[in-house]
């Protein structure tokens, strides 16, 4: 739930709502900068410098986080860690929406319509077996 999201001190719901970072190790690697995640062992990308290993750590870990979602896979929570890629806000309003999905139409739909939507059940019981 999203009582994990306190621990990182986003005591407002509108700031957890649009941050979410994830660490990245960052190793040299014969001149260049080796970018992995604790939290996506699919992701590995490199940059020429530090900077542009998190530059990149970051596109990296959107395209990580959209292959899970599209493959129907979980999208862990944030390990700790010292160095964060963070998402950009539409990603994490996605992120979000997957985990925790919600299902508006339940609650602006009138009484009136609920037992409408329940009686082809209760009619064919067969849809039970």
């Amino acid at each position: 739930g999203m009582g994990q999201f306190n621990e990182l001190g986003l005591t407002h719901k509108c700031r957890v709502a649009v941050m979410l970072a994830y660490p990245i190790m960052l190793e040299d690697d014969d001149g260049s900068v080796l970018v992995t995640s604790p939290d996506f062992p699919e992701l590995t990308t490199f940059g020429e410098d530090r900077d542009e290993a998190v530059a990149r750590a970051a596109d990296a870990l959107e395209e990580a986080i959209a292959a899970r979602i599209h493959d129907g896979n979980d999208i862990p929570q944030p390990s700790p860690g010292n160095v964060f890629a963070s998402l950009p806000t539409l990603t994490v309003v996605k992120v979000r929406r997957y985990q925790a999905p919600t299902q508006p139409a339940i609650t602006i739909i009138p009484q009136s319509h609920k037992s409408q939507f329940r009686q082809p059940l209760r009619h064919s019981p067969r849809l039970y077996h």
